[in-house]
């Protein structure tokens, strides 16, 4: 188990960063 979240952590990592960087350009733009 640990091994496999591990092993998805950058994954994870990634699209949280994408998924935020989503929401910073979306509520630009809605400004």
């Amino acid at each position: 188990d640990f091994y496999y979240i591990k092993n998805f952590s950058p994954w994870l990592d990634v699209l949280i960063t994408l998924k935020t960087l989503k929401t910073m350009l979306t509520g630009f733009g809605a400004r």
